[in-house]
Protein backbone atom coordinates (compact mmCIF):
# COMPACT_ATOMS: atom_id res chain seq x y z
CA UNK A 1 0.00 0.00 0.00
CA UNK A 2 1.29 3.44 -0.87
CA UNK A 3 1.99 5.88 1.92
CA UNK A 4 -0.38 8.50 0.50
CA UNK A 5 -3.31 6.09 0.84
CA UNK A 6 -2.40 5.45 4.44
CA UNK A 7 -2.41 9.20 5.11
CA UNK A 8 -5.79 9.62 3.41
CA UNK A 9 -7.39 6.95 5.56
CA UNK A 10 -5.62 8.09 8.71
CA UNK A 11 -7.17 11.51 8.07
CA UNK A 12 -10.51 9.93 8.96
CA UNK A 13 -12.00 10.22 8.91
CA UNK A 14 -12.26 10.33 12.45
CA UNK A 15 -6.28 11.48 20.32
CA UNK A 16 -3.42 11.70 22.98
CA UNK A 17 -2.29 8.09 23.42
CA UNK A 18 -3.76 4.64 22.90
CA UNK A 19 -4.23 3.89 26.61
CA UNK A 20 -6.68 6.80 27.12
CA UNK A 21 -9.55 4.34 27.52
CA UNK A 22 -7.97 2.92 30.62
CA UNK A 23 -8.13 6.03 32.75
CA UNK A 24 -9.20 5.31 36.32
CA UNK A 25 -12.59 6.91 35.73
CA UNK A 26 -13.38 4.39 32.97
CA UNK A 27 -15.41 1.28 33.77
CA UNK A 28 -15.68 -1.59 31.31
CA UNK A 29 -19.26 -2.60 30.54
CA UNK A 30 -20.42 -6.18 30.11
CA UNK A 31 -23.63 -8.13 29.58
CA UNK A 32 -26.83 -6.07 29.59
CA UNK A 33 -24.96 -2.84 30.37
CA UNK A 34 -22.77 -3.30 27.30
CA UNK A 35 -25.77 -4.06 25.06
CA UNK A 36 -27.68 -1.06 26.42
CA UNK A 37 -24.74 1.31 25.89
CA UNK A 38 -24.27 0.15 22.28
CA UNK A 39 -27.99 0.52 21.56
CA UNK A 40 -27.98 3.99 23.14
CA UNK A 41 -25.03 5.16 21.04
CA UNK A 42 -26.40 3.77 17.79
CA UNK A 43 -29.81 5.32 18.42
CA UNK A 44 -28.40 8.78 19.09
CA UNK A 45 -25.89 8.58 16.26
CA UNK A 46 -28.52 7.55 13.71
CA UNK A 47 -30.47 10.72 14.53
CA UNK A 48 -27.59 12.85 13.22
CA UNK A 49 -28.33 14.06 9.68
CA UNK A 50 -25.24 16.24 9.26
CA UNK A 51 -22.65 18.16 11.23
CA UNK A 52 -19.83 20.65 10.81
CA UNK A 53 -16.99 21.48 13.16
CA UNK A 54 -13.28 21.75 13.79
CA UNK A 55 -10.69 19.02 14.05
CA UNK A 56 -7.15 18.83 15.38
CA UNK A 57 -4.90 16.00 14.24
CA UNK A 58 -1.71 14.80 15.93
CA UNK A 59 0.56 12.35 14.17
CA UNK A 60 3.08 10.48 16.35
CA UNK A 61 5.70 8.24 14.79
CA UNK A 62 8.48 6.05 16.12
CA UNK A 63 10.99 7.82 13.85
CA UNK A 64 10.33 11.43 14.91
CA UNK A 65 10.68 12.82 18.42
CA UNK A 66 8.21 15.62 17.77
CA UNK A 67 4.59 15.12 16.78
CA UNK A 68 3.20 16.51 13.54
CA UNK A 69 0.21 18.79 14.18
CA UNK A 70 -2.50 19.76 11.70
CA UNK A 71 -5.99 21.22 11.94
CA UNK A 72 -8.96 22.38 9.94
CA UNK A 73 -12.68 21.92 9.42
CA UNK A 74 -14.88 18.87 8.84
CA UNK A 75 -18.28 18.65 7.16
CA UNK A 76 -20.43 15.53 7.18
CA UNK A 77 -23.71 14.55 5.53
CA UNK A 78 -25.42 11.24 6.11
CA UNK A 79 -25.57 10.29 2.43
CA UNK A 80 -21.94 9.17 2.33
CA UNK A 81 -20.23 12.59 2.25
CA UNK A 82 -17.29 13.68 4.39
CA UNK A 83 -15.16 16.75 3.68
CA UNK A 84 -11.85 17.38 5.47
CA UNK A 85 -10.53 20.91 4.91
CA UNK A 86 -6.99 21.16 6.26
CA UNK A 87 -5.96 24.73 7.07
CA UNK A 88 -2.72 24.19 9.01
CA UNK A 89 0.17 23.61 8.48
CA UNK A 90 -0.85 23.69 4.82
CA UNK A 91 -4.08 23.79 2.87
CA UNK A 92 -5.53 20.48 1.66
CA UNK A 93 -9.07 19.36 0.89
CA UNK A 94 -10.03 15.68 1.07
CA UNK A 95 -13.52 14.68 -0.04
CA UNK A 96 -14.98 11.22 0.43
CA UNK A 97 -18.22 10.67 -1.44
CA UNK A 98 -19.81 7.58 -2.95
CA UNK A 99 -16.80 5.48 -1.97
CA UNK A 100 -14.42 7.69 -3.96
CA UNK A 101 -11.64 9.89 -2.61
CA UNK A 102 -10.73 13.30 -4.07
CA UNK A 103 -7.70 15.28 -2.87
CA UNK A 104 -7.48 18.96 -3.83
CA UNK A 105 -9.85 18.32 -6.70
CA UNK A 106 -7.91 15.35 -8.07
CA UNK A 107 -9.76 12.05 -8.17
CA UNK A 108 -7.83 9.27 -6.39
CA UNK A 109 -10.24 6.47 -7.24
CA UNK A 110 -11.47 3.78 -4.88
CA UNK A 111 -9.37 2.33 -2.05
CA UNK A 112 -8.25 -1.31 -2.09
CA UNK A 113 -9.99 -3.93 0.06
CA UNK A 114 -7.86 -3.47 3.20
CA UNK A 115 -8.01 0.31 3.07
CA UNK A 116 -11.73 0.18 2.27
CA UNK A 117 -12.35 -1.93 5.37
CA UNK A 118 -10.85 0.73 7.63
CA UNK A 119 -12.51 3.63 5.85
CA UNK A 120 -15.89 1.88 5.93
CA UNK A 121 -15.57 1.33 9.67
CA UNK A 122 -14.94 5.01 10.36
CA UNK A 123 -17.47 6.17 7.78
CA UNK A 124 -20.22 3.95 9.19
CA UNK A 125 -19.37 5.13 12.68
CA UNK A 126 -19.87 8.76 11.63
CA UNK A 127 -22.96 7.95 9.60
CA UNK A 128 -24.80 6.11 12.33
CA UNK A 129 -24.01 2.54 11.43
CA UNK A 130 -22.87 0.02 13.98
CA UNK A 131 -20.65 1.38 16.73
CA UNK A 132 -18.14 -1.25 15.64
CA UNK A 133 -18.64 -4.12 13.18
CA UNK A 134 -18.21 -7.25 15.29
CA UNK A 135 -17.29 -9.27 12.19
CA UNK A 136 -14.29 -7.03 11.67
CA UNK A 137 -13.29 -5.95 15.19
CA UNK A 138 -13.08 -7.38 18.68
CA UNK A 139 -13.95 -4.53 21.02
CA UNK A 140 -14.63 -3.45 24.58
CA UNK A 141 -16.74 -0.47 25.65
CA UNK A 142 -16.07 1.70 28.71
CA UNK A 143 -18.27 4.13 30.63
CA UNK A 144 -16.46 7.37 31.40
CA UNK A 145 -19.30 9.32 32.98
CA UNK A 146 -20.01 11.87 30.25
CA UNK A 147 -18.60 9.70 27.49
CA UNK A 148 -18.28 6.16 26.20
CA UNK A 149 -14.94 4.87 24.97
CA UNK A 150 -14.70 1.96 22.54
CA UNK A 151 -11.39 0.15 22.20
CA UNK A 152 -11.33 -2.09 19.12
CA UNK A 153 -8.79 -4.46 17.59
CA UNK A 154 -9.09 -5.85 14.06
CA UNK A 155 -9.68 -9.59 13.75
CA UNK A 156 -9.26 -9.85 9.97
CA UNK A 157 -5.71 -10.65 8.94
CA UNK A 158 -5.52 -8.18 6.05
CA UNK A 159 -6.47 -5.32 8.37
CA UNK A 160 -4.12 -6.51 11.12
CA UNK A 161 -1.22 -5.93 8.72
CA UNK A 162 -1.88 -2.20 8.99
CA UNK A 163 -3.83 -1.44 12.16
CA UNK A 164 -3.20 -2.57 15.73
CA UNK A 165 -6.09 -0.75 17.43
CA UNK A 166 -8.80 1.87 17.02
CA UNK A 167 -10.01 3.86 20.05
CA UNK A 168 -13.17 5.96 19.76
CA UNK A 169 -14.62 8.38 22.31
CA UNK A 170 -18.33 9.20 22.00
CA UNK A 171 -20.20 12.02 23.73
CA UNK A 172 -22.98 10.42 25.78
CA UNK A 173 -25.30 13.40 25.41
CA UNK A 174 -25.73 13.31 21.63
CA UNK A 175 -23.73 10.31 20.37
CA UNK A 176 -21.22 12.39 18.43
CA UNK A 177 -17.64 11.23 18.00
CA UNK A 178 -15.22 13.50 19.85
CA UNK A 179 -11.97 11.59 19.60
CA UNK A 180 -10.41 8.86 17.46
CA UNK A 181 -7.08 7.09 17.95
CA UNK A 182 -5.66 5.01 15.12
CA UNK A 183 -2.66 2.94 16.22
CA UNK A 184 -0.75 1.23 13.44
CA UNK A 185 1.06 -2.09 13.63
CA UNK A 186 4.46 -0.36 13.68
CA UNK A 187 3.48 1.74 16.70
CA UNK A 188 2.76 4.97 14.83
CA UNK A 189 -0.35 6.74 16.09
CA UNK A 190 -2.76 9.32 14.70
CA UNK A 191 -4.99 11.29 17.06
CA UNK A 192 -8.02 13.23 15.81
CA UNK A 193 -10.06 15.42 18.16
CA UNK A 194 -13.27 17.19 17.16
CA UNK A 195 -14.51 20.48 18.59
CA UNK A 196 -17.36 23.00 18.19
CA UNK A 197 -19.59 20.53 16.39
CA UNK A 198 -22.85 21.92 15.02
CA UNK A 199 -25.24 19.01 14.63
CA UNK A 200 -28.38 18.84 12.50
CA UNK A 201 -30.62 16.00 13.68
CA UNK A 202 -33.43 14.26 11.84
CA UNK A 203 -36.89 15.21 13.01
Amino acid sequence: MKTNWIKIIICFAALLCADCCYAQSMRELAGKERSAAIAELEGKNKAIKSFTGLFHQTRKTTLLKESVESSGRISFKRDDFILWEYEKPQSKVIKISGGDVTVDGTHRGKPNRMTKGISNMVSEMLQGGKVVDEKTFDFAIYDGGKSYCVKAKPIKREMQRMMAAVDITFNKADGTVHKIILTEKDGNCTIIEFDKLKVDKQK
